[in-house]
């Protein structure tokens, strides 16, 4: 059975509009190929059962429609059995004008 964190689970910690986009996500630093719960300029929501600490900083890498797109990521929030809250860490110019765009042509 597939757990759901409450709703209000990460709204306090998000400062950009997160979508409901599942795309394929590779976890450098732990070896993780999973899927996004949903997606934003500023972050996302990786399910998985066994998530990593939080305060962890890792690569990742998204496998956009548009091609991969490497960024980094910090664990702000791990829920056992669901996933974990990440925030994307400093990045380039070009990396968030990807994302956006990316973003952007998704619905909802």
């Amino acid at each position: 059975m597939h757990k759901q964190p409450p709703d209000d689970l990460f709204t306090d910690l998000r400062q950009s509009e997160r979508k409901q986009v599942q795309i394929e996500v590779n976890l450098a630093g732990a070896s993780i190929t999973s899927r996004t719960r949903d997606l934003s300029a500023g972050g996302m929501f990786v399910e998985w059962e066994d998530p990593l600490e939080a305060g962890s900083l890792l690569p990742v890498t998204l496998q956009l429609s548009t091609g991969p797109l490497e960024m980094t990521a910090v664990i702000v929030r791990s829920v056992d059995g669901v996933g974990m809250g990440m925030r994307f860490d400093s990045q380039s110019q070009v990396a968030l004008k990807r994302l956006a765009a990316f973003l952007e042509d998704q619905a909802g």
